[in-house]
């Protein structure tokens, strides 16, 4: 779970394909994206900028290194030149979307995705988020429309499990568990790294009264010694962790981590609550989850979602 509605990385809208002229820092900076040498690929394409000022491309590409670098502003700025170069450029509208979104700013995200989407009408990434901008909205039917479409254009491909996250997740904001869950299996089976979706299958079943398979089923798959946040979300949930030692570890020198973070920690801690039969524990976390803003993360939209089942 995590941003908007699933974690998927920008660089998954790299441009490719052939520039007007030969330029070799285009091609190193585009690789470097991927490796996280992120001032080195921007520098790359800021050299080749100044050889072709026209190279739609690698303005694409130094704004989605500027956005991995936490700038989501500079890189719509990027995307913007892009589009001042070739206005019907889908990969342009689709990253300045994703960019948007990151910054909470979803109705503006949905117009940018409708766009790229009228210039590419196949790009599957536009549809994957679509989907997760509508669910954010609480558009859950156009959510799992969007999705599905997803799929039907990409669901071969090596990122397809990220379509069945968002799906699972636009599902779990329904209540739909069923579905959700299946859709969450679905992920795992396509990518083993998947450990964000073994948190959603704990829950769910968890909430389904089968606890003890829950954990059976997370533990088997849980990694103490790789140190990740994500791994100690799983020890909180198995109860290796205390809820103090677990929101203490929520903590972190980098702002914007430590936000999300946090937005992620009290949803767990308040979804814990909840299954334990705390719901006034429960509503108080989620309350803490909503005020850190952070409504690039799933847990976000989660958390508002259990709040109004409880009525508050």
């Amino acid at each position: 779970m995590n941003r908007g509605i699933a974690k998927r990385e920008n660089y998954d809208r790299i441009a490719y394909g052939a520039v007007d002229v030969f330029l070799p820092d285009y091609d190193l900076g585009t690789p470097k994206i991927q490796k996280g040498d992120l001032d080195s690929a921007i520098a790359d394409f800021n050299h080749a900028l100044q050889l072709d000022p026209k190279n739609a491309q690698a303005y694409i590409n130094r704004g989605i290194a500027k956005a991995h670098r936490g700038d989501p502003d500079a890189a719509i700025g990027d995307y913007n030149r892009a589009l001042a170069v070739d206005s019907k450029y889908a990969l342009a509208y689709l990253n300045r979307g994703v960019a948007k979104q990151v910054k909470g700013e979803i109705d503006s995200a949905i117009v940018d995705y409708d766009h790229a989407l009228n210039f590419n009408s196949k790009l599957a990434d536009a549809y994957v988020d679509r989907g997760s901008a509508k669910a954010n909205k609480g558009d859950l039917d156009g959510a799992i429309a969007d999705l599905n479409r997803a799929l039907q254009l990409d669901s071969k491909a090596a990122s397809a499990y990220v379509i069945y996250v968002n799906r699972g997740t636009a599902n779990f904001l329904a209540r739909n568990w069923t579905a959700a869950l299946r859709d969450y299996r679905r992920s795992c089976e396509l990518s083993q790294r998947n450990q964000e979706s073994r948190l959603a299958i704990w829950l769910i079943r968890s909430r389904l009264g089968e606890r003890e398979a829950a954990n059976k089923e997370l533990a088997a798959h849980f990694n103490a010694e790789s140190g990740s946040w994500v791994a100690k979300i799983e020890a909180y949930l198995l109860g290796n962790l205390s809820e103090a030692e677990f929101l203490a570890a929520a903590a972190s020198p980098a702002i914007n981590t430590d936000r999300g973070q946090h937005c992620e920690a009290w949803f767990y801690a308040g979804m814990k609550n909840l299954l334990d039969g705390n719901k006034r524990a429960a509503a108080e976390f989620f309350k803490k989850c909503l005020a850190t803003g952070q409504k690039s993360i799933a847990e976000y939209h989660l958390a508002k979602a259990e709040l109004n089942a409880l009525g508050q």
